[in-house]
């Protein structure tokens, strides 16, 4: 059910890459990891929460992927919440929003 929510060009999109950068301490080499997360679900959850009516005293805001998650921990804002309303409120990740107001 989920996949008949998004059109054939969003499920080719709906691969959230990530690229982070480890280098040792030394820096002589530089070690990649990536992290590839299928976030048509989330995408798909997030579009069926946003049309139901939202609560008087809880609105459910957005979906973080996983992949979102281990970055905010990587680069150390995961406990800000200012940079939580940024990630949210940038136009890049208006897919995972299930509220379209301003956080």
């Amino acid at each position: 059910m989920a996949a008949s929510l998004l059109t054939a060009s969003e499920q080719a999109l709906a691969t959230l890459r990530d690229a982070v950068a480890l280098s040792p301490a030394d820096e002589t080499a530089i070690t990649w990891v990536e992290t590839r997360q299928d976030v048509a679900p989330i995408v798909a959850a997030a579009r069926i929460v946003a049309d139901a009516a939202p609560g008087r005293e809880f609105r459910h805001a957005a979906f973080v992927p996983e992949a979102v998650l281990n970055r905010a921990f990587l680069e150390g804002w995961f406990h800000d919440p200012a940079a939580w309303k940024k990630w949210a409120n940038d136009p890049a990740n208006r897919d995972y929003r299930s509220w379209g107001g301003r956080l």
